[in-house]
């Protein structure tokens, strides 16, 4: 049956493009460590976080589809410290994430 590959790739291919321009909301349960000019945290602790993400972050991590799972993480953490911790550049200059750990991550298109 010919109309069901076609039909998926469409709702995907509009999937994509509504998240590169309107984001998506992350939900993440995983361990997150944070580096700050007092220094490290010794001991990461689980919390689960949900923040808006903007459509840059999903051009970004549409890109690196291919290149695996780690940089995907490296995109999700990078994205969650300046949104989530930073605040967009209102707190926290010197602070740095790391996102491990992941037990559930689900993305909503918005």
């Amino acid at each position: 049956m010919q109309v069901r590959p076609t039909w998926q790739a469409g709702v995907q291919h509009r999937v994509r493009r509504q998240t590169e321009q309107q984001g998506f909301t992350l939900h993440v349960q995983a361990r997150h460590g944070c580096t700050s000019a007092a220094g490290p945290t010794h001991h990461p602790r689980s919390r689960h976080s949900t923040e808006y993400l903007p459509g840059d972050v999903a051009r970004r991590l549409y890109a690196t589809r291919g290149a695996g799972e780690s940089e995907q993480k490296r995109t999700l953490a990078g994205a969650l410290q300046e949104h989530y911790f930073k605040d967009h550049g209102h707190r926290a200059a010197g602070l740095t994430t790391e996102l491990t750990g992941i037990a559930r991550a689900d993305i909503e298109p918005r």
